[in-house]
């Protein structure tokens, strides 16, 4: 899967055995991926632009919670494993809370980055 894939070129064993543009460019890519499957689950979940797949949410889900866990940073791990166990029940309003959770600690990383 794409997902295992992504963790593996984020884990920290890599990492230390890339230059610092590389390492830049992983995260990047790692980032742009889980913002990629947020956008599936918020247009199915949250604005309703596409019907609920539960399959198809739980495998975005899976996904950010492994890129999350693969070393990319620990601020939302807790979250985004919460929403890819939430999201294999099918429960929309539980995934859409869970959903929230993870973009309020994405955001507070946001926000600490930008800040002055």
């Amino acid at each position: 899967m794409l997902g295992a894939a992504a963790a593996l070129l984020a884990s920290t064993a890599v990492q230390a055995q890339m230059k610092p543009e590389e390492m830049v460019e992983t995260r990047q890519a790692g980032y742009q991926f889980m913002s990629w499957n947020m956008g599936k689950i918020k247009a199915q979940v949250i604005d309703g632009k596409e019907p609920f797949d539960q399959a198809k949410v739980a495998a975005a889900a899976d996904v950010i919670a492994a890129i999350a866990n693969s070393g990319m940073g620990s601020l939302f791990n807790t979250a985004a494993n919460q929403l890819a166990s939430v999201a294999k029940s099918g429960d929309q309003a539980a995934i859409k809370k869970a959903f929230g959770d993870v973009g309020a600690s994405c955001k507070s990383c946001h926000d600490k980055f930008r800040a002055d």
